[in-house]
């Protein structure tokens, strides 16, 4: 899913950005970024074939944690470009939790299962999914953190997915209680914070409050990847919605290299 949505992403700054006097430097960076792409698949398939090395070595040891961990991984690994790949890997690291009689670590996978499943389209299945983890409140803030975002992020999928009225306005309503309850378990001065803020006014409409939210994120704090990716692309999107091709454009831009 997310290569598709890379996908995209670049075709929409090729496609939109159509007159040779648009010299916007971020084009040449992009140019780069894709010029390097090799580089970039050969770097991760060296990490996962070196975790599928530990797999072999923790296999013979009988060292189920460590297993745990490396499925772990091998899903964080592929989760951005293979996705039967990622849920094959967290499949595995579900039954290494049950083994280990660890509900916890069955709550961490299940939240990475629901992530999987609602980025290919399963938002049904990935909310059964997060709904199965029982006794939420005693994971730690970490964990919860991600499982309200993850849920919220399902639901608000599905409301885009279904774009009935009878129904997304429900959806939209039940991601939000969710997201809520994220926002409310954060420190206001973190990364976490500021993604879900953000999310909560883009879902409700909010297109001056979202964009307020997403520029004063990324110019204020050190955005992981996966955040700024994420960041970029909603700007690309609120600037695009208003008219404002060249800033649209740009940000999406922005959002393609991350990806």
């Amino acid at each position: 899913m997310k290569k598709h949505i890379t996908f995209l992403l670049l075709l929409t700054c090729f496609s939109l950005f159509s007159t040779p006097k648009e010299t916007d430097p971020v084009l040449q960076e992009l140019d780069k970024a894709l010029a390097n792409k090799e580089q970039y698949v050969k770097k991760k398939y060296a990490a996962i074939s070196e975790l599928k090395v530990h797999i072999e070595k923790f296999k013979l040891s009988d060292d189920k944690k460590a297993l745990y961990n490396t499925y772990m991984s091998l899903f964080d690994e592929y989760k951005s470009f293979k996705y039967d790949s990622a849920y094959y890997y967290i499949e595995q690291a579900k039954d290494m939790a049950f083994h280990l009689k660890d509900s916890e670590l069955l709550a961490k996978a299940k939240i990475k299962e629901g992530f999987v499943l609602l980025s290919s389209g399963l938002f049904k299945e990935a909310i059964d999914t997060l709904c199965s983890i029982e006794n939420e409140d005693r994971l730690d803030i970490k964990t919860r953190y991600e499982y309200f975002s993850v849920k919220a992020r399902a639901y608000y999928d599905l409301a885009d997915y279904t774009r009935d009225p009878r129904y997304n306005i429900n959806y939209i309503q039940k991601g939000t209680k969710h997201i809520d309850k994220a926002i409310m378990i954060v420190d206001t001065n973190t990364n976490e914070y500021w993604a879900a803020i953000s999310l909560k006014r883009m879902k409700q409409q909010d297109r001056k409050g979202a964009e307020f939210a997403y520029s004063y994120w990324i110019n204020n704090y050190k955005l992981p990847t996966e955040y700024y990716g994420i960041a970029t692309s909603s700007l690309g999107y609120i600037y695009s919605e208003q008219g404002l091709k060249e800033k649209g454009i740009h940000y999406l831009c922005l959002a393609a290299i991350a990806d």
